[in-house]
């Protein structure tokens, strides 16, 4: 098939929404589009971080073990003299120690064991260059897109001004039929009205024109008349 650029408007009509996806498709090949995949790339999917030690904290202190982080917390209860220190303002930073108000309880904690987390360093690393991998063929996938969407504008475009052309081609022939009834047969006198009132009778009925046209019939102007179709959607 040739290329669409060198199709005649009456081969643009006839076309199918199939062959203007060819058409599309083929356009992209003759300008170095990448064709688009059938669907777009698949993002990573990030790996859970599961802990798998389970911990209890008291005070600051972190244990292994419920029973032992309770009785820390019993005996930590008992004290009366403790005092957590931090910084005090003033010319100089000092270290301030001031009693202890918060009550003590036992919050239970988890963490990554070691064998864990070398695991999910593995993980990281792996989805890490999945990730990478991924905007490399997202980034082609979007100027792909991109592409065919710039070609099939261009088409699609060539498409609606054939067949809008071709809606207002039918409306001007119907149109000078009852001008050939109202002249009583005469075509040359139908014509000319018809030039009168349509500015593209000329130019969409170029047969018509050859046949029937003369010096005494000139179309109407642009600006005076409004085209058969013009407000129409394609």
């Amino acid at each position: 098939m040739k290329p669409f650029d060198e199709l005649t408007d009456a081969e643009i009509l006839a076309l199918t929404d199939d062959q203007i996806d060819y058409y599309i498709d083929r356009t992209c090949a003759e300008e170095g589009v990448a064709l688009v995949p059938p669907t777009a790339p698949p993002a990573p999917t990030k790996p859970p971080i599961e802990n798998d030690v389970s911990a209890y904290k008291v005070a600051g202190v972190i244990l292994t073990s419920m029973g032992e982080a309770e009785r820390l917390r019993d005996v930590l209860r008992t004290m009366t003299s403790r005092v957590e220190v931090g910084y005090g303002g003033g010319r100089h930073w000092r270290q301030i120690a001031k009693p202890v108000t918060d009550p003590i309880d036992v919050d239970p904690v988890s963490y990554l064991s070691e064998r864990r987390a070398a695991e999910q360093n593995e993980a990281i690393i792996a989805f890490e260059e999945a990730q990478k991998q991924y905007q490399t063929d997202k980034a082609a996938y979007d100027k792909a897109v991109e592409g065919r969407e710039r070609v099939g504008a261009h088409i699609q475009s060539e498409v609606r001004r054939v067949r809008r052309e071709d809606y207002e081609r039918q409306e001007l022939l119907r149109e000078f039929d009852r001008y050939v009834a109202l002249a009583d047969g005469d075509r040359r006198i139908a014509w000319r009205f018809l030039c009168r009132v349509r500015s593209r009778a000329e130019a969409l009925l170029p047969d018509l024109s050859s046949e029937l046209g003369g010096p005494d019939v000139v179309c109407a102007s642009a600006e005076a008349v409004v085209a058969v179709g013009d407000d129409i959607q394609f």
